[in-house]
C-alpha cells in the first residue's frame, strides 16, 4: 500500500512540474494572453470599495509577514518539542514549516528574475509566479503536513485542510483583483509551491 501510494505521488509529482513548465513557456510565448485578458476583464470595474478592504487585507499578508510568521511557529515548536523531549525526528518534522516557506521564497525570487512578467498595473517588481500564492500554500499545507503526522483526529485535519484551501483561493483572489497579478500568475504560484511540498513528502515520509 505505500509503494503505492509513493509511485501516486511521484506520478502527481511530475504531472504537476510539467504543468508548472508548460504554463511558464505558454506565458513566455503569451504575456499578454487571452486567459489573462479574459480574467482581467472581469475584474476591471471592481468595486472601490472592496478594493479598499483588500489592499488592508494585503498589507497583513506580504511575503515577509508571510515568512516571518513561519520563522516563529517554528521557533515556538521547536521551543515545545526540545523542552517536552521529543525525538530528533520530530524537531527536524518542525523544521520543515520555516525551510519549505524560506525556500519558496528563494525559488520565487530566481523564477521572477528570468521570466520579468511586468505586473498588470505596471507597479515595482515582477509578477511571475506569485509570491503571494507560492508561500501561502507553502506555509498552510506545511503545517497541515506537520500537523497529520502527530494529530490522529481525522475531523480537526479536514477542517484544517479545508480552510487552508479556501483561505490560499482567497489571497489569490485578491492580488487578481488588486491588479497586482495575472490569473496565471497565480495559478503558477499554487502549481509550483505544492509540486516542492509533495516532493518533501516523497523524500521525507517515503524515503525516495
Amino acid at each position: 500500500m505505500k509503494n503505492d501510494s509513493r509511485k501516486h505521488l511521484l506520478v502527481i509529482t511530475i504531472l504537476m512540474y510539467t504543468a508548472f513548465f508548460l504554463l511558464t513557456i505558454y506565458v513566455l510565448l503569451n504575456k499578454e494572453n487571452s486567459i489573462d485578458t479574459y480574467i482581467e476583464g472581469i475584474f476591471l470595474n471592481g468595486d472601490d470599495s472592496l478594493k479598499h478592504l483588500f489592499k488592508i487585507i494585503d498589507k497583513f499578508i506580504s511575503p515577509i509577514v508571510i515568512v516571518s510568521i513561519s520563522a516563529i511557529i517554528f521557533f515556538i515548536l521547536f521551543i515545545e518539542k526540545y523542552f517536552c523531549g521529543k525525538k530528533i525526528k520530530e524537531i527536524k518534522n518542525v523544521a520543515f514549516i520555516f525551510e519549505n516557506v524560506s525556500l519558496a521564497l528563494v525559488v520565487n525570487f530566481i523564477f521572477k528574475n528570468l521570466i520579468r512578467r511586468i505586473r498588470p498595473n505596471s507597479s515595482g517588481g515582477f509578477s511571475y509566479p506569485s509570491g503571494h500564492a507560492m508561500l501561502i500554500v507553502s506555509l498552510l499545507f506545511s503545517i497541515y503536513y506537520t500537523i497529520t503526522k502527530s494529530e490522529k483526529n481525522h475531523k480537526i485535519n479536514y477542517i484544517y485542510l479545508l480552510l487552508s484551501f479556501s483561505f490560499s483561493l482567497f489571497i489569490g483572489f485578491t492580488r487578481v483583483y488588486l491588479e497586482k497579478h495575472y490569473f496565471t500568475d497565480i495559478l503558477a504560484g499554487y502549481i509550483l509551491s505544492a509540486s516542492m511540498i509533495f516532493t518533501f513528502i516523497l523524500f521525507d515520509h517515503f524515503k525516495l
